[in-house]
């Protein structure tokens, strides 16, 4: 687990094969159906994270924030090894 604005600090920084150490929706979609011949973005790992982020924004405060006003929140997510998604974090200032 390492998080982006860490890693790309480092001496070994975009020395893999993967460009910026970080794959697109797309790429990793296309590894999904090459290697697991199913369309598990679509079918099981988007509607958890959707549902992760609703119940995330239905639990976050109605007080405590400027009138006229939104927040931009980023929703960090990790995937185990059978795919499911795990909330890590959610920041209100995402880089």
């Amino acid at each position: 687990l390492t998080n982006h604005q860490v890693q790309k600090d480092s001496d070994t920084y975009n020395q893999t094969e993967i460009s910026e150490s970080q794959w697109s929706l797309q790429t990793f979609q296309t590894y999904l159906q090459q290697t697991k011949n199913q369309d598990l973005w679509q079918k099981k790992i988007l509607p958890q994270i959707q549902e992760l982020a609703s119940l995330s924004l239905q639990s976050w405060p109605n007080e405590g924030h400027r009138r006229c006003s939104f927040e931009l929140l980023g929703l960090d997510v990790i995937l185990d090894s059978t795919y499911n998604p795990y909330l890590l974090e959610i920041n209100t200032n995402p880089g």
